[in-house]
């Protein structure tokens, strides 16, 4: 399930409706149904404008706007947003999944020329040229997700409990559980005493 903050009632439509981002959220579309057919088709069509937006946004508005746009009211960085840039990159890179996966590649190499793109259009929209940019993604697959919930939770590392969590294969308790230090037993608080 998405990430989707408690005040969204209020949000105007952007890519997503109001009831299409709790819909979403939900995880309730279902592509089998004509009217969710036809929302699906809608929310495609407004990510493709959204991105053609962002872009222009980049070309032509000042820093200054850009960075007030990351921001709460009272100027400081707004979390919800900043936490959720992971997230737009993660559409970009699952828009070009087919490229990453495809077989003889090295998965990392077509999101490394998107995110070298942007960062050359980024310094070209401020009026610097770019001399070099590189970006050196390395992708090593883990286990699948669901696998590793059904599995013994104390045994993993923390990084991939977190992930387990965000993806919400495990519950915010289980996650507790796993990542607190283990209880003493009473021969090891007897030897601590000695």
């Amino acid at each position: 399930m998405a990430y989707i903050p408690d005040d969204t009632e209020e949000w105007p439509a952007s890519v997503l409706t109001p009831n299409q981002r709790e819909r979403i959220a939900e995880g309730s579309l279902d592509p089998s149904v004509a009217a969710d057919r036809a929302m699906l088709a809608r929310i495609r069509k407004r990510i493709q404008v959204g991105i053609f937006d962002l872009g222009a946004l980049s070309r032509g508005l000042q820093q200054k706007e850009i960075q007030k746009a990351f921001k709460d009211p009272d100027d400081r960085v707004y979390q919800p947003i900043g936490s959720t840039i992971p997230d737009a990159l993660a559409l970009f890179y699952l828009a070009g999944w087919e490229q990453e996966t495809a077989p003889n590649t090295s998965e990392g190499w077509y999101f490394e020329g998107r995110i070298e793109g942007a960062i050359e259009r980024a310094l070209n929209a401020r009026g610097i040229t770019a001399e070099d940019v590189t970006v050196n993604i390395d992708v090593e697959r883990g286990d699948p997700i669901d696998d590793l919930a059904r599995g013994e939770l104390r045994d993993l590392p923390s990084p991939v409990l977190s992930q387990l969590f965000a993806n919400g294969a495990i519950s915010h308790e289980e996650f507790t559980e796993a990542t607190e230090p283990p209880a003493r037993g009473p021969e090891e608080q007897d030897d601590k005493g000695s």
